[in-house]
This record gives structure tokens, C-alpha cells and sequence, in this order.
């Protein structure tokens, strides 16, 4: 029974350990540049009206610019808490238990804070820039 459990928490762990460097991958390579290309281009259609020099009332580009940074700055910053919990995660050794409940405990519970930032980014990034396939594409597009 206990190598049978050793051998289930190891699994945990590496599947655990899998996701959460896939979950770094994308958010790097994919969302975060996204989330600032949106933000580049909110922001030169802003300075674009300004040049104009007419007055206009711009201020939903504003305060979607706001809210996109803020997204993009907590996302950026649950990517390092993500990196530094998975580098903590790789010095625990010899008690499998112990390093099955931090993954659960740390890193998973991470996992799911920047999930919600990039669940955030979602509903605010253009389609258009979007790197990833949204949850209503996957839902009713065939």
C-alpha cells in the first residue's frame, strides 16, 4: 500500500510540475505578449485621437487601457510567483508526501491566480490578438 501511495504522489507531482511549466510556456510566450500588444495599440489609438487635437470623449479607451494594464501587471507578476514556488517546489526531497501537499498547497493554488488573470485578459484583449482559442470559440465554433 505505501509504495503504491509513493507512487501516486509521484505522479501527482510530475503532472502537477508538467501543467505548471505548460501554464509558464504559454503565459510567457503567448498571453503576456498579447496582453502588451493590446496594450500598444490602446494606447497609440489614444495618443492618435489626442493628436487630433479635437475634443473627444475617449475616455472608454482610458479606462479599458487602465484596466488592461492593471490585468496585465497582476499577470506579469503571478508568472514570478509561479517561477519561484516551482523553484522552491525542486529543493524538497525525501518526503514525497510533504512535496505532493506543497504542489497542491503552492503551486496548484498559484496555478489557479494567474489562471484568473489570464481568464481576466481574456474578456478584455481584442479576438484579433488573442493567441489562444477563447472559451466561446471552443464552445459553440465549429
Amino acid at each position: 500500500m505505501e509504495s503504491r501511495c509513493e507512487i501516486m504522489l509521484e505522479a501527482y507531482i510530475k503532472t502537477i510540475n508538467i501543467e505548471a511549466l505548460t501554464m509558464l510556456e504559454m503565459a510567457k510566450r503567448q498571453i503576456l505578449p498579447a496582453a502588451i500588444a493590446f496594450t500598444t495599440e490602446l494606447a497609440n489609438s489614444i495618443n492618435s485621437i489626442q493628436a487630433t487635437g479635437l475634443k473627444v470623449d475617449y475616455s472608454a479607451q482610458s479606462e479599458l487601457l487602465a484596466e488592461v494594464s492593471s490585468a496585465t501587471a497582476s499577470f506579469k507578476k503571478n508568472i514570478g510567483v509561479l517561477e519561484a514556488k516551482l523553484e522552491e517546489a525542486d529543493k524538497i526531497h525525501g518526503d514525497t508526501y510533504k512535496h505532493a501537499c506543497f504542489f497542491r498547497d503552492e503551486v496548484f493554488t498559484q496555478m489557479g491566480a494567474l489562471r484568473a488573470d489570464g481568464d481576466k485578459l481574456e474578456t478584455l484583449v481584442d479576438a484579433e490578438i488573442w493567441p489562444v482559442p477563447t472559451y466561446s470559440d471552443m464552445l459553440f465554433n465549429v
